[in-house]
């Protein structure tokens, strides 16, 4: 029993570094212009905090009128939910 114990936790931290490290790279790539993908950021966010709390977030941070105007909820629901975070 002890071995599933291990092998839970090391899911779950291998999980939360996979998704710092996509925060990190869609971060850069937003910053860098020639490279595409920070739409991994999202990814990122997805997986540590859930599609719900990321949506949420989001739009405190950029507010409601950019949030509709850059269509993000539609970017947000283009993602996969099997990697939907649920508490």
């Amino acid at each position: 029993m002890k071995y599933k114990s291990f092998h839970k936790s090391l899911v779950k931290y291998s999980r939360d570094i996979l998704a710092v490290i996509l925060i990190f790279w869609g971060i850069f790539a937003l910053l860098t212009p020639l490279t595409p993908g920070s739409w991994l950021l999202f990814v990122g966010l997805f997986i540590i905090f859930g599609r719900k709390r990321t949506q949420d977030k989001l739009t405190q941070m950029i507010g409601k009128k950019w949030f509709n105007k850059l269509r993000i909820k539609k970017i947000l629901g283009e993602i996969p939910t099997k990697i939907d975070y649920k508490p």
